[in-house]
């Protein structure tokens, strides 16, 4: 996978991410009560439950490959 894919997968993962933590903020709910007279009671109850489960693993192989080689010109010290 290219730098550039991965570049635009991350991305795409995190806007996924932003918008299923961000959805039920933003969802809109409607309580319309209708129809009640004068000295009513009018009682409304909401329950909202949100559960978000995130996991991630990550792997990494790192291979360094070091070659040093020397000369010395074919000089002698005496």
């Amino acid at each position: 996978m290219t730098n550039y894919k991965k570049q635009i997968f991350s991305v795409l993962a995190a806007s996924a991410m932003l918008l299923n933590l961000a959805g039920p903020a933003l969802a809109s709910t409607d309580i319309t009560i209708s129809g009640n007279g004068e000295k009513s009671d009018s009682t409304v109850n909401v329950n909202q439950n949100n559960t978000t489960v995130v996991q991630q693993s990550n792997t990494a192989t790192v291979t360094n490959t070091i070659t040093s080689n020397s000369s010395t010109g074919g000089n002698d010290a005496k």
